[in-house]
């Protein structure tokens, strides 16, 4: 859970001390905006009492001490920042009422730090919306989210999102009362990886101490030298989940620099390691153990030395209509196994044809009689060079386009055809480049 504070005076408020009053609440808080913070409640029960008492019990705090300030409590940051500043008093948002409390909410009330886009974008796409009629957060929320990405992008989706409460993020701390970084201008420059490794190590263990005298971990580290000749070297790596062992840490950075090797001494380092919460798991009686997130984050290291860090990871459904928008992703290694207990085991089920999708897709050759495609080969290149003959059946045209804004700007024709040869596949017409592809086969 997260609660917003929202300073209603802005002029005699001092900004400051509404970050300090914050932090006497929680150890994680985000300073958004010169007028409001946002924190992190998970964990602070015993402290704070039951969230739904807490914006009413941060009201009258603030009171006490002269401040004058709205608060809201929601599942998501962006929710209890959009219900801080718009309603009219303090309150709780149940988890999945988010869209009930803001519904009557201005679209002018859309922040767009939140929404990732400037001002004047953002007065374009409240100008359209009010063009449309819609003039609050319920009627925008209620529209089909693929109509807002077809006619406004990206960032129609992303303020669709906002108006129904329904955005997932971490915030973003910017404040912890203290700060985890030691650099110093070494006495004696080192020449050799191995003994900028020593000085590292030596840092390593001051600031894991600190962060665990805060109870925190480390959710990643940056790291900045300074070369005699006038040279950097940096490294910035983010975790998955938060680590809070040295041992753990110390090897993970000495894989990060395992391939630098000094042009010249090395006269200047920096190591700062970023904040995080420490890890709280209690495993169920009936799931199988995971393995720890420490472990695998030294795995995932090791083998991204071996293949590039940026070919290691789990795969990702991009926010696209474009057919298969897949991206690699950093694996999230704090998640928690939990076996699928609604897989259809029944026979009906299992004598279903799978898809077989062909990535890439292969290039074929399609005559096409009545435009219909009659005659389909692959190339002799094919993976599958026996994917030929007549078209005894098809289904189709099925037309597909998207990303009109952009250079990335794309138009398919896709047949279902069942061919002489027994097999049945998903073949497509590219219009952009005239081209057909075999996209899938039917098992």
């Amino acid at each position: 859970m997260f609660c917003c504070i929202y300073a209603i005076d802005k002029d005699n408020s001092d900004y400051q001390a509404l970050v300090a009053f914050a932090s006497r609440f929680s150890p994680l808080v985000e300073e958004t905006g010169g007028d409001s913070v946002v924190l992190d409640l998970e964990g602070t029960e015993l402290l704070n009492g039951p969230f739904t008492d807490f914006p009413g019990r941060i009201t009258r705090l603030a009171e006490r001490e002269g401040m004058a300030v709205r608060a809201a409590v929601a599942a998501n940051p962006d929710a209890a920042f959009h219900a801080a500043h718009g309603l009219p008093e303090s309150v709780f948002i149940e988890p999945g009422k988010e869209a009930e409390y803001l519904g009557d909410l201005p679209v002018e009330n859309i922040s767009h730090l939140l929404a990732d886009i400037t001002v004047e974008r953002l007065g374009e796409i409240v100008g359209t919306l009010n063009s449309w009629g819609i003039s609050t957060f319920g009627p925008l929320a209620a529209l089909p989210t693929t109509g807002i990405s077809e006619r406004l992008g990206p960032e129609g989706v992303r303020i669709q999102q906002l108006a129904k409460g329904k955005t997932r993020r971490s915030i973003i701390v910017k404040s912890t009362g203290a700060v985890f970084s030691l650099s110093e201008r070494l006495e004696h420059p080192v020449s050799s990886r191995e003994t900028l490794l020593l000085v590292l190590a030596g840092y390593l263990e001051k600031l894991t101490a600190y962060l665990k005298a805060h109870h925190l971990a480390a959710a990643g580290f940056e790291l900045e030298t300074r070369l005699a000749d006038g040279s950097t070297y940096a490294r910035k790596i983010q975790f998955p989940s938060p680590i809070k062992e040295y041992r753990t840490l110390k090897k993970i950075l000495e894989l990060e620099i395992e391939g630098f090797s000094p042009s010249s001494p090395v006269t200047w380092v920096r190591l700062e390691l970023n904040p995080g919460k420490t890890r709280m798991i209690q495993s169920g009686l009936f799931t199988p153990d995971t393995p720890e997130p420490e472990k695998t984050e030294l795995v995932l290291a090791r083998i991204g030395k071996i293949v590039g860090q940026g070919k290691i990871g789990s795969p990702e459904v991009e926010n696209s209509h474009r057919p298969d928008p897949v991206r690699i992703k950093r694996f999230d290694t704090g998640s928690v196994f939990r076996k699928n207990r609604h897989m259809d085991q029944s026979p009906s089920a299992r004598k279903q044809p799978a898809t077989r999708k062909l990535r890439p897709p292969l290039a074929v050759m399609v005559w096409m009689g009545e435009n219909r495609p009659i005659r389909v080969q692959t190339t002799d290149s094919g993976i599958r060079k026996g994917v030929s003959g007549k078209v005894l059946v098809s289904a189709g045209p099925w037309l597909t386009s998207g990303e009109w804004w952009s250079k990335g700007k794309w138009e398919r024709e896709e047949w279902d055809l069942q061919l002489s040869d027994g097999t049945i596949c998903r073949v497509y017409h590219d219009l952009q480049s005239n081209r057909w592809y075999l996209d899938a086969i039917y098992d």
